[in-house]
């Protein structure tokens, strides 16, 4: 039997009581739950459930139980003197309570001297599926500091494996997430694995891609993939790029903030600076307007040059990726037959790695040459600039079938805003045969990028355009 107590606070704490449930739901909790709740208005189904309890029934309690879970009240003290394994769960600071703020100084304060404190779902089954208490010390005094190296999951229950994703979820801690995750994959009778984000605060477009990886192997293998605790700077992230419609996230499994943290929760995420930066923005915002007015100037005698030369449409869409791989839809002028795309693997393929060239491309017409060499075709990206899915400077907008054959450190080019030009179309993007050439160049925008190298990149591709080896990719 487990003893939840959280009876003698005045405000609920259904946070606790909704993670208790997400449990018994997903068969992780077998065993009788008994609850003191106080003032909840959640409480897990089943459950023998005492609004308050006395003196000798709660002591009673306590000695029947294999394990007991408790806020971090005043009450909490009186834990030790029992020879039973407790796990402390302090209130979230969400509530803005005075007491709640009292609750995590005094987790953290406990956690020091090695009590076991469940931050997130994913502590607290670690903790739960622990049943010896000097064990469960262990962990609470070794969990960090194993998050923080590498990913070691754990058999929560019967065909469950929790993994606890460290701070960060960057190209390196990706780069091993996608090495060690076929090794759970393989064991024996695993049919659910548990990615628990309760420490995670950072994850960059690398991380996106683990996880994109990470979904397609569990499909393929039929393995449920379920997502616990996603912190407030993660969730926005997963939000702007629309991830958060894809990823399996169970609700009710927010994690706690410590007071150390929990300045965090209101700020932005952390993105790359050019995608921070509201003056890039406002120049993107200025410069697409100017040339969506180029392109309703050139619009009628382009459109009609494009209609003698070939039957079908005027404008062309393609699906592309953009910031941490969110998918967009970009326009050109048509300089390509109708069925370019269903004609695409019957083209040789001139570059090395994950993109597509060919020098003599024969889907290409004899207007949309013309257009390509004057990179005309890309003007109407200028609507996707203005809309905020594009920037006049960035890195080259990769196709969804580009992006399945990524490697993790590949994903670091997704970083920031695809643009309209950058370092590729500045140094010979007809000449680039080699994908890897294409992320040196993406890198090195990344690693040497302000608004006046911006400017400078805008004002080379001005005269890259007129010279005679412009071209596009």
């Amino acid at each position: 039997m487990i003893f939840v107590t959280v009876g003698t606070e005045k405000q609920p704490f259904n946070r606790l009581m909704c993670w208790i449930r997400v449990l018994q739901e997903s068969g992780m909790i077998e065993e009788e739950i008994v609850v003191q709740y106080g003032n909840c208005t959640v409480l897990p189904e089943g459950a023998k459930v005492y609004r308050l309890l006395k003196k000798d029934l709660f002591q009673e309690l306590i000695s029947q139980a294999r394990l007991v879970i408790s806020d971090c009240g005043k009450e909490c003290f009186l834990l030790d003197a029992y020879d039973k394994p407790y796990i402390l769960v302090p209130r979230s600071h969400k509530f803005r309570e005075y007491h709640d703020e009292r609750q995590i100084e005094l987790a953290m304060a406990m956690e020091k001297i090695n009590v076991p404190v469940a931050w997130s779902l994913g502590d607290l089954i670690r903790f739960i599926s622990n049943p010896l208490k000097e064990s469960i010390n262990d962990i609470s005094a070794q969990n960090q500091l194993k998050a923080s190296c590498h990913f070691e999951p754990i058999v929560v229950s019967k065909n469950n494996l929790l993994v606890q994703i460290p701070n960060k979820l960057t190209v390196v801690e990706a780069i091993a997430f996608k090495r060690e995750y076929p090794q759970w994959m393989d064991k024996v009778g695993v049919k659910k694995i548990i990615l628990d984000f309760g420490k995670t605060k950072i994850i960059d477009s690398s991380g996106v891609g683990s996880l994109v990886a990470l979904m397609k192997s569990a499909k393929e293998k039929n393995i449920t993939l379920q997502i616990w605790s996603v912190n407030p700077q993660v969730a926005e992230v997963f939000s702007l790029i629309g991830m958060e419609k894809v990823l399996p996230i169970i609700s009710h499994t927010e994690p706690t903030i410590p007071i150390s943290e929990s300045r965090l929760v209101d700020s932005p995420p952390l993105t790359h600076p050019s995608v921070r930066s509201k003056t890039k923005r406002l120049m993107d915002i200025v410069g697409g307007l100017i040339g969506l007015t180029f392109v309703g100037v050139l619009f009628i005698p382009i459109a009609i040059a494009i209609k003698l030369d070939s039957p079908g449409p005027i404008l062309f869409s393609q699906t592309r990726c953009g910031w941490m791989g969110k998918r967009f839809k970009i326009w050109k002028f048509r300089s390509m037959v109708t069925n370019a795309e269903a004609l695409k693997d019957k083209i040789d393929n001139e570059a090395q790695g994950a993109f597509f060239k060919n020098e003599n491309d024969p889907r290409i017409t004899r207007v949309g040459r013309f257009l390509r060499k004057t990179s005309l075709d890309e003007f109407p990206q200028f609507w996707n600039v203005v809309k905020g899915e594009m920037s006049l400077v960035g890195t080259r907008p990769p196709t969804p079938d580009e992006v399945e054959k990524y490697e993790i450190p590949n994903w670091q080019r997704l970083d920031v805003r695809p643009g309209l030009s950058g370092e590729w179309q500045v140094n010979g993007r007809s000449k680039i045969k080699s994908f890897e050439d294409v992320i040196k160049l993406d890198l090195r925008y990344q690693e040497n990028w302000s608004l006046m190298y911006d400017l400078k990149l805008i004002f080379k591709t001005i005269i890259v355009i007129f010279s005679k080896d412009s071209g596009a990719v």
